[in-house]
């Protein structure tokens, strides 16, 4: 209890466990008598305010074929959680992995790796990031990228902030799809 007739309200807004996360929300209710609940100031209802907005990568990796000419578009789906009452942005960014079957810049349709915003609007949960990628008829191997959250306003990136996709050779010779 808060000195001049406050009650001070935790609510822990992830949950009992091993690992709460932060952070967790004190309330001042000012002129309330001790020990007044959450679910007393919400007209007997215990449901405490949403969670903070959270944006992340609903897909989890993948593979794609790149075609033989012109390009194709790999499209990623983005999900936004939480309070959804306000807009939200988050910047991506394609990368190459740092092993031998990375992708190059040529790879993608203007000649750089592509980066971009998603941005939702309020009460919007789901966006997509397209990604276009050239097609070629030269065999080689599946190519790898990772595709990543960033820099968040309005919401936090989630726990599914980066993914790895890869190119699939559909060129003929070896790792060949069809």
């Amino acid at each position: 209890q808060a000195g001049g007739g406050g009650t001070q309200i935790l609510f822990d807004h992830d949950g009992p466990g091993p690992s709460p996360q932060w952070p967790n929300y004190i309330i001042l209710v000012q002129g309330a008598p001790a020990g007044t609940t959450w679910s007393q100031l919400n007209g007997g209802v215990a449901h405490p305010p949403p969670p903070d907005a959270s944006i992340q990568l609903t897909d989890t990796g993948g593979s794609f074929a790149e075609g033989d000419s012109g390009v194709s578009n790999f499209v990623f789906h983005v999900s936004r959680t939480g309070d959804t009452s306000g807009s939200a942005t988050a910047s991506w960014a394609v990368t190459p992995t740092p092993d031998d079957r990375r992708v190059h810049e040529s790879d993608f349709d203007r000649g750089f790796f592509p980066t971009g915003t998603v941005t939702f609007a309020p009460g919007e949960t789901a966006k997509t990031i397209v990604v276009a990628v050239k097609g070629d008829t030269i065999p080689e191997p599946d190519e790898s990228f990772r595709l990543t959250l960033t820099e968040a306003t309005g919401a936090r990136i989630g726990a599914h902030r980066a993914e790895t996709f890869f190119i699939a050779n559909d060129d003929g010779g070896p790792n060949s799809v069809s």
